[in-house]
């Protein structure tokens, strides 16, 4: 279930990450989707700490799974957080863009029509319905 006043929560936490550079393990995209469900729905679902790549592979390879879609479907079947078609996703929905990085893919925050996703250069949106999945977070 969704806290009070989650969307402004959430659009604060939005523009105070805006801010933070690029660093693996802790403002990439993994961290700025799980603090986002954090602010959205007021507890933690996945604290794996990991400060690499290298890192972050081990994580995978010790809870034997392929990429990052893995372990965020496992997450969304832990948390009952509903997998939905992207043209369905809403504000505060999280959703997964497969590409060709080393973890097969990338995690970002649904904020309507466009979703945020944090990369390297910052953060970056990309149209939500050219995302590959979405889930429902409440």
């Amino acid at each position: 279930m969704r806290v009070e006043n989650w969307d402004t929560k959430l659009s604060n936490y939005i523009v105070q990450e805006q801010s933070k550079k690029f660093i693996r393990g802790k403002s990439d995209c993994v961290n700025f989707v799980l603090g986002g469900i954090e602010v959205i729905i007021g507890k933690k679902v996945f604290d794996r700490p990991y400060k690499s790549l290298k890192e972050a592979k081990a994580i995978l390879k010790e809870l034997k799974k392929k990429n990052l879609l893995d372990i965020a479907q496992d997450i969304a079947i832990e948390n009952n957080f509903k997998e939905i078609h992207t043209n369905l996703a809403r504000r505060g929905d999280v959703v997964f863009l497969k590409t060709d990085e080393e973890l097969g893919g990338t995690m970002g925050i649904c904020q309507g029509e466009v979703s945020i996703f944090k990369a390297k250069v910052g953060q970056e949106t990309r149209p939500t319905n050219k995302c590959d999945i979405a889930w429902r977070i409440e």
